[in-house]
């Protein structure tokens, strides 16, 4: 990737977590009630399933854990089923666009020469026990397991095993 198109893709990035900052900030301050707002609104099928993936794509940058995506899918579908097809396909998405981000910048992480002790303890374990640290990483709710996947695009960790072990 040429430097050009990184400091463009780093400059979308900050400004989508900045936006995603700011927007939950105001959002909380104000006592915005998102379950609400979602419910009231007469929208077919369709336009609930674009909403949600939006959501999905876009969690990480407004960090927002998946859990709560997965529950207010729940909220707004009103289908078991459905909500756990449209979970899994969102989650999967997430899981693949944080890797992506971790692999793409691998080398300026390496080249600044910076010490990122989290996403380091995580390389290490990774390269050491890889599927197993994935898998039982992301079955506890309270692992910051977006550091993880970041940690396995750094490490260029194979994507199809990662991905898999992610997913269960």
């Amino acid at each position: 990737m040429t430097h050009t198109r990184k400091l463009i893709f780093t400059t979308v990035i900050i400004l989508l977590f900045t936006v995603g900052i700011v927007t939950s900030l105001y959002l909380y301050a104000t006592g915005f009630d998102l379950k609400a707002f979602f419910v009231s609104l007469d929208v077919n099928i369709y336009e609930k399933l674009g909403i949600i993936f939006i959501l999905y794509t876009f969690r990480n940058y407004f960090f927002v854990p998946s859990t709560v995506i997965i529950i207010l899918s729940g909220v707004i579908l009103q289908d078991f089923l459905l909500t756990a097809i449209v979970s899994i396909i969102g989650v999967g998405i997430g899981i693949a666009e944080t890797y992506a981000i971790g692999y793409i910048f691998r080398e300026d992480v390496k080249d600044s020469k910076k010490n990122l002790p989290v996403i380091n303890k995580y390389k290490k374990q990774i390269e050491k026990n890889g599927v197993k640290i994935i898998f039982f990483s992301c079955m506890f709710p309270f692992t910051p397991v977006d550091l993880l996947y970041y940690a396995a695009g750094f490490i260029k960790y194979r994507f199809i095993p990662f991905f898999l072990a992610a997913i269960l």
